[in-house]
Order: C-alpha cells, then structure tokens, then sequence
C-alpha cells in the first residue's frame, strides 16, 4: 500500500496563508485598509480623514481604499487590536464578510495587557504583528503567523497637521511644568501610585487624570485643543503598566515637550539610540521613588530651557518623520511585501515559543533559515 502523506493543521494553514499571499501578488496593486476598533471610533482617537492620509501615503505597490466593501477578492486588512473580550468575535465577523481570499493582519496595541482576549483574536488572524516587544511569547501559535514588531505611534493628528500645529505653537507661553495626563485604570495600581505621589510631591508636576469610563476630559477635545494640552508644557512623564512603550512617548516629542522616561522599557532603547536621547533631550528614571522623579523633573525642564527652539523643533521632526502611524503602517505593508516577493516566508516549526508558525529569513542563496 502506497504511504500516505499527511498534512497537518498547522501545515495547512502555512499553505492558506501563503496562497493568499500569491494571489494578492498576481495583482498590479496591493489592495489594503486600515480597520480600526470601534472604540477608537467613539473617541474620535484617529484624524476624521484617515483614509484621505493613508491614501497619500500608500508606498507602492499598496493602495489603499476608503470602503471594506470596496474591494473584491485579495487584499488586505490591517486590524487595530486593543484586546477587548469581544473582539475576537468581531474578527471572525469580519473575515466572514470579507471572503477567504482576504489577509486579517491583526496590529496589537495592547500586548501587555489582557492575554487571553489578545491570543482569541491572534487565532482569528493570518499575520500578527504586536507592539510590546516584552509581552511577545505568548502570542505564538500554530494557527497565524506572528510577524514582527510594530511598536506605538503618534496616531492622533495627520503629519500635515501635526507640522501645522506644532509652527503655530507659542514657544514662550510653555508652561514650566511636568504634564502628568493619564487614565486611571484600576488595574495599574502601581502606576496610580506613583502618580498619587508626584501630585502630592511635586510641585512642578501638572497632574490631568481621566477614569476609565468617562474619558471626556481629554478626548472632548477637538485635535487642535488635544495638541495645545501637550504643546503647553515643557516636559512630560511616560510611565508604564508593565515595560509597554505607550502612544504617549511619540505625543510628547511630536509636541516638542521633554520626555522623562523610566529605563525598565525594552523597547524604549530599540527605537532611540542612546545619542539620539542624549540629543532629545530626553531624560531617564531608573526607579519611581519620588526624589529620583523630582530630579529628573528639574533635569527635564533644565533641558527644555536650554536646547530651546531648536530643541523643540528637533523632538517634533523627530516624532514627524519616524514614528507616525503612517510610518507604522508602511512597515507592516513592507513586511508583506517581503512575504510575498520571498524574502522572508513562513513555516510551523517547534521553535523558540513553542508548536506555531514561525517566519524565516531567507540567506544569500535564497534558501529560507530555519530559524524560529
């Protein structure tokens, strides 16, 4: 009797990936959309005209279109994920209306929080992209493909606008404080703690606090009244829930404010090299005691005053020209296009992380690595 080969599920499901992939590559462009969660909707988080910028931006050869139910057959969709409980539901919605020639790339802003609801959603998906590099492991798995990190982006302004914005700021009405703006999650009890104590310790510290079901403090704002809340101070504390490099880093450097930043933030030193801070501006914490913040504070504001408007401009460009969400954006389509021209491809393997699927990195030869 003949041996019979067996493909298993995993292996199947490296196979309907890739196919997909293939068809979308027979295509003069890439069709592809930016799908964001309804909650960000509400809020009004992103620009009223996303798509508008998106399709400016689109690198070749992407296009971007306005409508879901616009495209027909392969293309793209790029879900914002914030790991909510029934948003793995959603995404099975979503690719049931979609069809199965569409790509669920599944963009986690929330990897640091919420496991179990985040691992739903990653099932749901064919590409996973996370953005906390600390809180990756356990998104591996043998039904998608977790494809590389995404890290937070400044998302709230268009780069035309941000640019806008940040001329028409007056430099000389900056106030000399710390602007201290969260939402009081009750979750992040250390967090909540240290910004309990810089409120009461810290005179120069601008305190802004939002529950967590109520966030009409900040987000009633129009983007105009949003960027003059950061734009008003010269300096601003990013505090982690659990080593989570948040939007807020971008927000303060996009508005030119100094940002004091503790160094328990992995990712934090990927993205900016160590001159870069120095020439930043930027300032680091090593613990939350309240004197080591109180200094850093007084370092910050020090720095502000003395790099001055050239120093602000050189935080804002910063911010401009690399850590938008259209850069974000351009390098998970830069990715997949490396899926599907073959630089890198995807295969199950029993890897660092366990049984999942895994990409590989092609070497000279054109031979893939079997590298998970």
């Amino acid at each position: 009797m003949a041996h019979k080969t067996y493909r298993s599920w995993p292996e199947t499901r490296v196979s309907e990936i890739t196919s997909k992939l293939a068809r979308l590559g027979e295509l003069s462009s890439y069709p592809f959309r930016l799908h964001v969660h309804p909650s960000a909707d509400r809020l009004a988080y992103f620009p009223s005209d996303l798509d508008q910028e998106l399709e400016q931006w689109s690198p070749e050869p992407f296009r971007h279109y306005a409508s879901e139910n616009q495209a027909e057959g392969p293309r793209i969709v790029i879900v914002q994920s914030i790991g909510v409980l029934d948003e793995a539901r959603q995404i099975w919605e979503l690719r049931e209306n979609l069809g199965p020639d569409a790509i669920i790339v599944l963009w986690m802003w929330d990897n640091h929080t919420a496991y179990i609801p985040n691992m739903r959603s990653a099932l749901a998906a064919d590409l996973v992209f996370f953005s906390h590099s600390p809180h990756a492991n356990y998104q591996f798995n043998p039904s998608s493909a977790v494809t590389g990190h995404v890290p937070a982006c400044s998302a709230q302004w268009r780069r035309d606008e941000a640019a806008a914005l940040f001329l028409a700021t007056d430099f000389s009405a900056r106030r000399h404080s710390l602007l201290v703006n969260y939402v009081d999650y009750g979750f992040a009890t250390e967090r909540n703690s240290v910004i309990a104590a810089v409120r009461t310790n810290i005179p120069e510290a601008t305190v802004l606090t939002m529950p967590s079901d109520n966030r009409e403090r900040y987000f009633q704002k129009n983007a105009q009244q949003r960027f003059a809340e950061w734009a008003e101070h010269k300096a601003a504390l990013v505090l982690p829930i659990d080593k989570d490099l948040s939007t807020r880093l971008f927000d303060a450097l996009l508005c030119g404010v100094v940002p004091v930043v503790p160094t328990n933030i992995p990712d934090f030193d990927l993205l900016i090299a160590e001159d870069e801070q120095q020439r930043l501006g930027i300032v680091r914490i090593n613990s939350y005691e309240v004197e080591e913040i109180r200094h850093a504070t007084q370092l910050a504001l020090w720095n502000f005053d003395q790099l001055g408007r050239e120093g602000a401009l050189a935080r804002h460009l910063f911010a401009l020209e690399h850590h938008l969400l259209i850069n974000r954006i351009t390098a998970i389509l830069h990715t997949i296009y490396m899926l599907i021209d073959g630089s890198i491809s995807i295969r199950f393997a029993d890897g660092r992380n366990g049984p999942a699927l895994y990409v590989h990195q092609a070497n000279s030869d054109g031979q893939h690595q079997d590298q998970p």
